[in-house]
């Protein structure tokens, strides 16, 4: 499902009036329309509206919103926090129609009024507001939502950037907000999401055509977007993959138990776990699935730099997918280990926690991930580990998140899986998922853990690793769901995410059929 920002919505908006013959009172009488059978389904017993209404084409929907709730037999009344010399033709036309029909019409320009509604309906600053809102109109927005009355924007929230989720100073918080033609970015990452409330898109007759001439790459996650290895009744497990799992050190064996398991409860064939040899015994009893490969160890239970041989060694005997990172350590000889193996493995590489943070701790680790071109590569960064990748603090990251994770994928022409809320999936070719599953619970000890185990093991079955990563942040998402259904967010562990991974793939598998067959 694609979603656009403002400069993609603004041209399509203008495309369709100037290139295709739709004039903008047509287009603006469809969206109020439109909006006010979405406010019918949503609040069909609310009969007492505020609608209050700016300069721009945002309040001349508001006044055709207002005209048809009035029709509809509702009581409205109008609020104007600029004068009608301001507004845009097309208001101006609308404005005239409210008028001559006789609504109330109350200027707030100067004064703050008791909003004593059922509904607000919050038709002020629009797609194109790109500086914060301060003065009288803020002081109406904090009035706006002071009141008792559900409050409806109409396609943003006033006072959001419509590109970031960022309030641009007092900022609309909505239950509803009815957005035009596609959705927004900023109606999908947070805080916009939370101001947002529930999101309702209406068709208002933007061409086909004229969308497909954007190029839109950034997407909100869909069934349609998720794809699963073929399974052939006559197979083995050796042709659903190899995984090799280098995760673990003292105190973090959970961390490896965690990853192995969700590699096989992915779908892969095999998984082999790179352990500290003092840690084999341990390893061995939590998992009974997994292969284990003891490897030699620092006196502080961490993997050596002398462990190198003979993880290539068993490497290069398969075809393997490695996975990278979890629990390892920043011992600076485990360190050390994973940068000769990131410069003298060719394999694909999901690299993930303590991977990360061992990268970020050289000048030259950027450098290594860009001699990676010719390999599938997948990174899964917190906004911490993001923050160390990129020598920049987590405010810039949680500022614009897709443009962070959009310009490292881009640069070192890796996957960049940034959790962020919600989760971005960023390509290099610049394509980017916000994925559409998952719940605070997620935010636990191994989750992340979890996830790269699934990302690894839908890589070592014959996914891509941009596919890989959208399908499985998708499922580790929709598992985190399904658990949250059962225990509630709370109480949520990353063992349970593990446990709902099945019910997940299999939910997924069977509504993708079913929607195939609709």
């Amino acid at each position: 499902m694609i979603i656009v920002n403002a400069s993609q919505m603004r041209q399509i908006d203008q495309q369709t009036i100037q290139e295709v013959g739709i004039p903008a009172l047509v287009l603006m009488e469809n969206a109020g329309r439109k909006m006010v059978e979405v406010i019918q389904q949503q609040l069909p017993r609310e009969r007492n509206f505020g609608v209050i209404i700016g300069k721009g084409n945002n309040g001349g929907d508001g006044l055709v919103i207002a005209r048809y709730l009035a029709h509809l037999g509702r009581t409205v009344t109008v609020y104007l926090v600029s004068g009608a010399h301001d507004f845009t033709s097309s208001a101006q036309v609308n404005f005239k129609i409210v008028q001559n029909l006789g609504l109330p019409i109350v200027d707030i320009m100067r004064t703050l009024p008791v909003f004593d509604h059922d509904v607000l309906v919050d038709a002020i600053f629009g797609i194109g507001l790109s500086r914060p809102i301060e003065g009288h109109t803020a002081k109406v927005i904090q009035t706006i939502n002071k009141s008792n009355a559900k409050i409806v924007s109409i396609d943003v929230p006033s006072g959001l950037n419509t590109d970031t989720g960022q309030p641009l100073g007092e900022t609309v918080k909505a239950n509803l907000t009815i957005t035009v033609g596609l959705n927004k970015i900023g109606l999908v990452v947070e805080p916009g999401a939370t101001l947002a409330g529930q999101v309702r898109v209406v068709d208002i007759g933007f061409p086909s055509a004229v969308i497909e001439q954007q190029k839109i790459s950034t997407y909100k996650t869909h069934l349609t977007d998720l794809l699963f290895p073929t399974r052939s009744a006559n197979s083995h497990k050796g042709k659903f993959g190899r995984v090799f799992v280098l995760a673990g050190s003292a105190g973090m064996t959970g961390a490896a138990t965690l990853t192995s398991s969700a590699v096989l409860k992915s779908g892969a064939g095999l998984v082999t776990v790179g352990i500290p040899q003092s840690l084999n015994n341990i390893i061995s009893v939590k998992l009974t699935e997994a292969m284990t490969l003891p490897l030699p160890d620092t006196e502080t239970g961490s993997l050596n730099l002398s462990a190198e041989p003979a993880i290539c060694a068993h490497i290069n005997q398969k075809e393997t997918i490695i996975a990278i990172g979890p629990g390892l350590s920043q011992n600076p000889k485990t360190v050390a280990l994973i940068h000769q193996l990131v410069h003298s493995l060719n394999q694909p590489l999901v690299i993930d926690a303590d991977g990360l943070n061992a990268l970020a701790k050289s000048v030259d680790s950027l450098s290594i991930l860009s001699s990676a071109n010719n390999r599938q590569l997948v990174i899964t960064p917190h906004l911490g580990e993001m923050s160390r990748l990129i020598d920049r603090p987590i405010s810039f990251i949680i500022e614009d998140p897709i443009a962070v994770a959009t310009e490292f994928a881009r640069y070192h022409q890796l996957t960049v899986v940034l959790k962020s809320v919600p989760v971005t999936i960023a390509s290099p070719d610049g394509q980017v998922w916000l994925n559409s599953t998952g719940n605070s619970g997620l935010a636990t000890a191994g989750s992340g853990d979890v996830l790269t185990g699934v990302i690894a093991g839908f890589m070592a079955q014959g996914l891509t690793a941009t596919q890989s990563a959208v399908t499985s942040v998708y499922l580790h998402g929709l598992a985190g769901d399904l658990a949250a259904e059962r225990l509630g967010e709370h109480s949520l562990m990353a063992t349970d995410i593990l446990n709902e991974l099945p019910k997940a793939i299999k939910e997924t598998i069977r509504n993708q059929e079913q929607q195939n067959t609709s």
